[in-house]
């Protein structure tokens, strides 16, 4: 699996290496286990669901917390190469039923929605035809928002369980103090899964006082 991973990230991603902890996640998720992963910002948090899209059998879908977050991941998709829809409130008819095309037909793997659209009936209804072997929820201490205006946050378990299949679940998140994993494993109710914290610490940059 490591080389298939390293030949993805040189011909998808331009890479030649991975970063600390990228491969020990992605290695962990492509066996099926849950994980919280906590990367610095610029660490290539990305990466960890978008390559294990390549080797899982099934689709992936990534919640995002906004729209702009969704489009721009999307436009540096388009210009690796890697063909990825996304599903948001801006989308047109049209432009929505050809998205749902993509996705029942196989053309694509990767798919980024909003917590809302998972209470969406016309998308669970297609997400029930299709093999679904991660759901990755990037930005995941935007979960905490569920508490005050984004009550949808609170309903990604019961998005998960209604799919009936062995899912894995990936968190992932720059900002997270323990109380805040903690609040993610309740409301993503894992019940296993294991936590990967890379240091926040840049030994590349140095600040003289």
């Amino acid at each position: 699996m490591k080389d298939k991973a390293l030949q993805i990230l040189k011909e998808k991603f331009g890479y030649d290496k991975f970063r600390p902890n990228q491969l020990e996640i992605i290695e962990l998720v492509t066996s099926g286990n849950n994980c919280i992963a906590l990367l610095p910002t610029g660490f290539g948090k990305s990466v960890l669901f978008i390559l294990s899209s390549f080797l899982l059998k099934g689709i992936t879908i990534v919640i995002s917390p906004l729209i702009s977050l969704m489009n721009d991941q999307k436009k540096k998709l388009d210009q690796n190469g890697i063909n990825a829809i996304v599903l948001h409130s801006n989308l047109t008819e049209k432009e929505e039923k050809y998205a749902y095309k993509c996705l029942l037909s196989g053309e694509t793997k990767l798919v980024y929605v909003s917590p809302e659209r998972l209470t969406n009936k016309s998308f669970k209804n297609m997400i029930s035809k299709i093999n679904v072997s991660l759901i990755a929820v990037d930005e995941a201490h935007t979960i905490l928002w569920g508490d005050s205006f984004r009550q949808s946050f609170l309903k990604i378990s019961d998005f998960i369980s209604e799919l009936n299949k062995n899912v894995t679940i990936l968190a992932v998140t720059a900002t997270a103090t323990k109380d805040t994993v903690n609040i993610i494993s309740n409301v993503l109710k894992l019940d296993n899964y294991q936590i990967i914290n890379s240091s926040i610490v840049r030994k590349n940059i140095i600040l003289n006082l």
